[in-house]
């Protein structure tokens, strides 16, 4: 955290300095130099991004293991040490609750990784919150760096949607366009079956995978989901990030348990999102 602390305060001098040579040069290099620093401004907003996110992936870990001591000390019989635990596990989750309400409403946050998949839902029950999937499919894309590659993966009944049939691809200028025709011309339709485009996700040996849907009615069991998930990054190699869509959380609570649980034993961060006002 120091390091992300210090990096920040370097590109705040760097990007007042830059300011500065622009002030004094002359064109084209003045506008050479305005780039440069509207680049480091945007990194520090990136920066900033990436450390709110640490913040509560230690947060969410924290109350995990909390609970775990919890139900080791019920476990136990150690009543007097299973009520602190109880205490301490309320008022940390409260404080988790109100950090989560603190984040902006935001599918995709920014990553460090090199290579991204985006796995989206695109069944018919995605049909109010898909322009905003869509939308939301843009930003992120805009904001990754050119070191980086991507590809979006949209699951519809037992079908893969990929936007790209060979795999990863840089965030160029010319793939952020096709890109924007694709998620246009994908319209949520039929069921939600994960399996399939897990299995693909998984081919292209990605560091990070966003994983969104609103609910898989297609799924027997959601614990199955859970296995397959498990089964595919034994190796804990690939980190992954879950996004609920629930229109009313207290009908989703199993969805809602799957997703936090893959989040959470994948080095990831589970959001839950007001489908209504997504």
């Amino acid at each position: 955290m120091r390091c992300a602390i210090f990096s920040i305060g370097f590109l705040v001098c760097a990007t007042a300095v830059l300011a500065q040579s622009a002030d004094s040069a002359g064109p084209p290099k003045s506008q050479a130099v305005k780039e440069a620093a509207a680049q480091r401004d945007a990194a520090i907003t990136r920066a900033n991004d990436i450390c709110a996110q640490s913040i509560l992936q230690a947060k969410q870990q924290y109350v995990l293991d909390l609970k775990k001591l919890l139900d080791r000390a019920v476990e136990l019989g150690a009543a007097p040490e299973a009520e602190k635990l109880r205490s301490d596990v309320e008022a940390e989750q409260e404080k988790l609750d109100e950090l989560l309400k603190q984040q902006p409403m935001v599918a995709f946050g920014p990553t460090d990784a090199k290579r991204i998949i985006y796995l989206c839902d695109a069944s018919g029950t995605m049909q109010s919150a898909f322009s905003s999937v869509r939308d939301e499919l843009r930003r992120a894309v805009k904001g990754l760096l050119p070191d980086q590659s991507f590809n979006v993966i949209f699951f519809s009944g037992d079908n893969v949607i990929p936007f790209n049939q060979e795999g990863l691809v840089p965030p160029s200028e010319e793939n952020k366009k096709k890109l924007g025709d694709f998620v246009d011309d994908t319209s949520p339709k039929e069921g939600t079956n994960p399996f399939p485009a897990l299995d693909a996700a998984f081919q292209s040996k990605p560091e990070v995978i966003y994983l969104l849907t609103d609910g898989l009615d297609q799924v027997d069991s959601l614990e199955e989901v859970y296995k397959h998930v498990a089964k595919l990054n034994a190796d804990k190699h690939v980190r992954i990030n879950t996004v609920m869509l629930s229109a009313e959380r207290k009908k989703d609570p199993k969805m809602i348990e799957l997703l936090d649980r893959i989040a959470r034993d994948n080095g990831g961060v589970a959001k839950v999102i007001d489908k209504n006002a997504f």
